[in-house]
Parts: C-alpha cells; sequence; structure tokens
C-alpha cells in the first residue's frame, strides 16, 4: 500500500496515468471559459492536495501543465475581453502590474552677471 501523506491514507491517485486521466477528463467535459484551479483542487480533494501532488515525483509536471492551461485560458479572456476578473486570477498566478515613469527633471543654472556702473570722477 502506498501511503503518501502523514495520516495514513492512500493517494487517491496512486500512479500519475491515474491523475493523468482525471485532468484529461475534467479538460475534455468542462467547457474552456469554466476552467479553474478550484475545479483542479476538486478534482484531488482540496487545493492542498492538489499542491501536494504537484511536490510528488512523477505528478509535478501534471499538475504543472493544468494550471498552465488554466492560467492560458485568463490570459485568453484577457487578451480578447480585458476582464478584471482574468487580472485578478493571473495575479493569483504571479503575475504582478508594473507601471512606471522617468521622470528627468533638469534644472539649468543661468549665470547673471551684473555689471555696475563705475562711479565716474569729476576732476
Amino acid at each position: 500500500m502506498n501511503r503518501p501523506f502523514e495520516l495514513g491514507k492512500e493517494r487517491k491517485f496512486p500512479k500519475p496515468s491515474d491523475l493523468l486521466a482525471v485532468m484529461q477528463t475534467y479538460f475534455n467535459t468542462t467547457p474552456e471559459e469554466k476552467w479553474t484551479v478550484t475545479g483542479l483542487a476538486l478534482l484531488v480533494g482540496s487545493r492542498q492536495l492538489l499542491d501536494d501532488y504537484q511536490k510528488r515525483e512523477g505528478y509535478e509536471a501534471i499538475v504543472k501543465e493544468a494550471k498552465l492551461i488554466v492560467e492560458n485560458g485568463y490570459e485568453q479572456d484577457l487578451k480578447t475581453h480585458g476582464r478584471s476578473g482574468s487580472i485578478f486570477a493571473l495575479k493569483n498566478f504571479g503575475w504582478e502590474d508594473h507601471s512606471s515613469q522617468d521622470i528627468k527633471q533638469q534644472t539649468e543654472i543661468t549665470q547673471i552677471n551684473v555689471i555696475k556702473p563705475s562711479k565716474c570722477k569729476k576732476k
């Protein structure tokens, strides 16, 4: 028996191919606009378990690719519709908004020479 978790529970997906089959079914039967990481987490039991599988040898590439497929869906939606919900979701994937301004302050120093008229002495 495989005992991957400390509580002694058996894996829901004893082989990577078992998880792959379930994820492929998810993507084939769920409409693309409804793909979510939470949907993937529900397949395995929780977000924590999804992350645990991602750390496990043989499962890592499967979970990473599934998350990447979901992320791609949000990015495509953002390009097509520009929805704020997609922006929020992408930030949860580690994307960041950056705004920068390069402001150069120019300071001109003008030298003013004041010429004082000389006092002329009359002789």
